[in-house]
């Protein structure tokens, strides 16, 4: 039976951003275990007019030949070297592992680019680097899709039968063997496969030695219960909670300490018991990208989650980080960058997240509430992007820039704070623009600039209103 399709984001372009990835697409037919399928595919196309380059041993390539198509949008693009295209190719042939033949790339469906623009991570199921991806692993109407991010290549998967759904496009095979099509059918996307299953009284019965057994690649699922121990995630695997298990450190260690370049932790309770004397985190990403979704961070010692170092990335997609109680929320320094979205971050010691020394992250749609300090803290050249959120009810200024710090905040309600809404001082800079300002009771603003220390701030678009003290 024909072994149906991948369809590739990237094209032809050079990609340096998530935007840029979304702009071309083509579809990708693997060989099976029978030969003859894949070499009656070839033929068929020289049948009916369609040229096929052969760009290495393992790739062919059939310019004429269009998978997906946008029902609004059948314009083709132009295909200018073939040594482009075998570039963008080869890492997913090696994933797959067998000869491919793709075809010609056309524009991305419009309702598929505005999607995948926002977060690919929010149209596509189990994302894994293309180095990791596992053929094998994919439901039976899975359509596996390529795309960069942080200069990293991935695989994500969508169902066949949702795609037309989704983003307004039709996806065709182009060409079935005699053995016939089988009908489609959506398969849930809330199956979990595992390579390992860890549960109290278990066979399994610790996280730590299924990390041990583990080979990179694998997926370990832990079920419902209390995991007294420290991890060191050293390998890159996925940890998926089934139910609601805890892991929770004590003594003078961190509860995650990240040392591999990719991982993925997603829905457990995380709890650092450590004292604030330790100097331990809940979370600690020194190198890597780690992808924390849904899960519960708190602290007993320092913050709750820390990104530290030049190439280190944290995502953090829909967790609750709070009530640290020796420092902040979310703490990214000396050049680590990050993605948090829809988090609820609150009742920290100190800022709900502070960035500092060329730290940079986008935070989007977060709330960011009731901690003992600032909401937010850009200082010693920190900058970052700051989106759609609401900071409110914190201590002291919803926002603190300071000692070179240039944060970009746009479209954000800043309110109910007990200082300004944004306080910049001593050579602090950045931009706000496009701001709910009104409601804290110091006002919207404090800037304190001196001659030695000047502090500028562009301003545009901000609703405010003045100090109630």
């Amino acid at each position: 039976m024909w072994e149906t399709a991948i369809s590739l984001l990237g094209g032809v372009n050079t990609i340096s951003t998530v935007g840029e990835c979304y702009n071309n697409v083509c579809g990708i037919f693997k060989k099976n275990k029978n030969n003859q399928h894949f070499d009656r595919v070839v033929e068929h196309l020289g049948g009916i007019r369609t040229q096929v380059e052969r760009l290495s041993d393992t790739i062919l390539y059939a310019p004429n030949l269009q998978a997906v198509l946008d029902m609004g949008n059948t314009r083709t693009q132009q295909i200018r070297d073939l040594r482009d295209v075998r570039e963008q190719l080869e890492p997913v042939q090696r994933a797959i592992g067998t000869e491919i033949l793709s075809s010609a790339v056309i524009l991305t469906p419009e309702r598929m680019q505005q999607a995948l623009i926002r977060d690919p991570w929010e149209v596509l199921c189990d994302i894994r680097p293309v180095n990791l991806f596992k053929a094998d692993k994919l439901p039976p109407e899975g359509v596996p899709v390529l795309f960069e991010h942080q200069n990293i290549k991935y695989l994500g998967w969508q169902l066949r039968g949702t795609l037309p759904i989704l983003f307004n496009c039709r996806y065709d095979e182009l060409w079935v063997p005699e053995s016939g099509r089988k009908t489609p059918h959506l398969v849930s996307s809330a199956s979990v496969s595992a390579d390992w299953v860890v549960s109290p009284g278990g066979k399994c019965s610790t996280i730590n030695t299924a990390l041990q057994q583990a080979k990179a690649g694998d997926r370990i699922v832990v079920k419902t219960g209390l995991y007294r121990e420290n991890l060191v995630i050293n390998k890159t695997v996925e940890l998926i909670a089934e139910g609601s298990p805890v892991i929770e450190s004590s003594g003078d260690v961190n509860c995650i300490w990240m040392q591999v370049d990719y991982a993925v932790v997603r829905g457990f309770t995380l709890q650092c018991r450590a004292k604030v004397e330790d100097n331990r985190v809940a979370v600690y990403v020194s190198q890597g990208q780690l992808v924390l979704e849904h899960c519960d961070i708190t602290s007993d010692s320092l913050s709750c989650v820390e990104v530290g170092g030049k190439g280190s990335h944290v995502i953090l997609r829909g967790c609750k980080i709070h009530d640290s109680k020796g420092s902040c929320g979310v703490f990214i320094d000396d050049q680590a960058t990050g993605q948090l979205e829809d988090c609820e971050i609150f009742g920290n010691a100190y800022a709900g997240v502070a960035i500092k020394t060329e730290g940079n992250p986008v935070i989007r749609r977060c709330q960011i509430h009731d901690g003992k300090s600032a909401g937010v803290l850009v200082y010693e050249n920190g900058s970052g992007t700051l989106e759609d959120c609401e900071i409110f009810g914190n201590a002291y200024s919803g926002v603190q820039i300071r000692e070179g710090g240039n944060p970009v905040i746009r479209r954000c309600t800043i309110k109910n704070n007990a200082y300004q809404a944004v306080w910049v001082h001593d050579n602090g800079r950045g931009t706000v623009e496009n701001c709910d300002l009104r409601g804290n009771q110091g006002g919207a603003w404090k800037i304190d600039s001196t001659w030695l220390r000047p502090s500028k701030v562009q301003q545009r678009g901000n609703k405010e209103s003045w100090k109630f003290w």
